[in-house]
């Protein structure tokens, strides 16, 4: 089966942090992974307005057995506070122009990205996804939430298989150099303070890339089914009842204390970190938590324990990196271009957003 991955503009670039190849960390190792597959094609198409709309509906046309990933690029809860138009057109207008797409020419199944953000304020852990999810705390989650409600009712009105992901804080190669790991370590080698947002009381499913891909590879294959009238849903599956959607986890299912992560990067550099604590961010939450059980019943997806160990190989990677970017410097410091090389990431030329 063919595979085109579609998502928009790469908001990286808006954000002054350059541009990454194929959306960033997911996108792009997600892209590596699936041309392992015994796939005949995989296209390559550009964004933007109805142009890009009109180009994405031809290459579903050329390919009806068709499978669609999308990752969005607009990174965290927080920009969205000062800019949500911009989650306004990638995540709702761009969403819509994609399930129009897939209208026109439906695939065989279209795999779309959510948030863990989805969940919003809810504090029964771990999340499931047959919890409701009503009250999102940010622009951005509120955006995802209703890329899935709109998914939702196209699976429904005209039949197009949707599984939604839910991801839970990505990290690995390639990331965005404000990720947390990045973005500490970083602050760590210089001396300088990080901030730690709720005192340091927060608790994260860091979810290695690697991991993720796995995941999505997996479910790839497993399209969701619209039940038989009068046919029940299994207990705990998220398949609508009136369409062939689904939400899924995508996380490691457990819960890392932040203070142990910063403690990670501090034992793979040999510095202490200086905290600077702070309150909680505005349209944050202090938990999230993957209940992945789905995920393994569709798939027979099994987590892996990694913890400390993939931390300090990161870090390890990172600082590899710098040293092979270093110019003659009386004081160790990293420069932002420094960290993108180190991090194997693009900082020039085209943005290769389709694939």
């Amino acid at each position: 089966m063919p595979v085109t991955f579609l998502t928009l503009p790469t908001a990286c670039h808006q954000l002054g942090l350059g541009r990454t190849r194929c959306a960033g960390v997911v996108g792009s190792c997600t892209e590596r992974n699936v041309q392992d597959r015994p796939l005949p094609s995989v296209s390559k198409i550009q964004s933007g307005g109805d142009k890009w709309r009109k180009a994405a509906c031809r290459r579903i046309h050329d390919s009806i057995t068709l499978t669609i990933y999308i990752v969005w690029d607009f990174p965290y809860s927080c920009y969205s506070i000062d800019n949500p138009r911009a989650y306004l057109e990638s995540n709702i207008v761009g969403t819509f122009e994609l399930l129009e797409a897939a209208r026109a020419y439906p695939p065989a199944h279209v795999l779309l990205a959510s948030t863990s953000s989805a969940f919003g304020a809810n504090t029964q852990m771990p999340y499931r996804e047959i919890d409701k999810a009503d009250h999102q705390m940010s622009f951005y989650a509120a955006a995802k939430k209703a890329g899935e409600n709109m998914a939702h009712s196209y699976a429904h009105l005209f039949d197009v298989p949707v599984t939604m992901f839910r991801f839970f804080t990505v990290y690995g190669p390639q990331g965005r150099p404000d990720m947390a790991l990045f973005k500490f370590t970083k602050a760590i080698l210089e001396g300088c303070p990080i901030d730690v947002y709720n005192h340091g009381d927060m608790r994260r499913d860091f979810t290695y890339v690697e991991d993720l891909v796995e995941a999505i590879r997996l479910l790839i294959d497993t399209p969701p089914v619209r039940p038989d009238p009068g046919e029940g849903v299994p207990e705990g599956d998220s398949l609508s009842p009136v369409a062939p959607w689904r939400v899924v986890n995508i996380g490691n299912s457990d819960a890392v204390q932040l203070t142990d992560f910063i403690a990670a990067i501090e034992d793979a550099t040999g510095r202490k970190a200086v905290r600077n604590l702070m309150l909680m961010q505005a349209g944050d939450v202090p938990t999230t938590w993957a209940d992945a059980s789905l995920l393994k019943s569709l798939t027979g997806y099994a987590r892996r324990a990694r913890g400390r160990r993939q931390v300090r190989a990161m870090v390890s990677g990172i600082l590899s990196g710098v040293r092979r970017n270093e110019t003659e410097m009386a004081e160790p410091s990293i420069s932002d271009h420094q960290l993108h090389m180190a991090l194997g990431l693009e900082i020039s030329g085209p943005c290769i957003i389709l694939a």
